[in-house]
């Protein structure tokens, strides 16, 4: 089995990921704009700055069976659901406290 070496080097997507996590601290402390607005924009911004990495990799995509897309989907299902239950598992904990 042979390996194929990867168009962009993995170093260097990992070091745009930490400087891009490094400074979103920053930005965050600095803004007044509503949580959702931010964490919108963090996602937003990450994502334009991680585009040009992943344009080498995007025949893969094509390659994705349905069962691959059902298996993303649910994935991606599961994790909005951590978030949703921790969201509510905090609101109700700290609703009797704030009224």
């Amino acid at each position: 089995m042979t390996t194929k070496k990867p168009p962009v080097p993995v170093a260097l997507l990992m070091l745009v990921g930490i400087i891009a996590i490094s400074f979103s601290a920053i930005f965050i402390k600095w803004s007044s704009a509503p949580a959702s607005v931010q964490a919108m924009y963090r996602l937003l911004f990450t994502s334009l700055l991680m585009a040009p990495f992943v344009r080498p990799y995007s025949g893969a995509l094509a390659k994705l069976r349905l069962n691959d897309w059902l298996l993303l989907a649910a994935s991606g299902f599961m994790l909005a659901l951590h978030f949703y239950c921790g969201w509510v598992r905090l609101n109700s904990l700290r609703s009797p406290v704030l009224r």
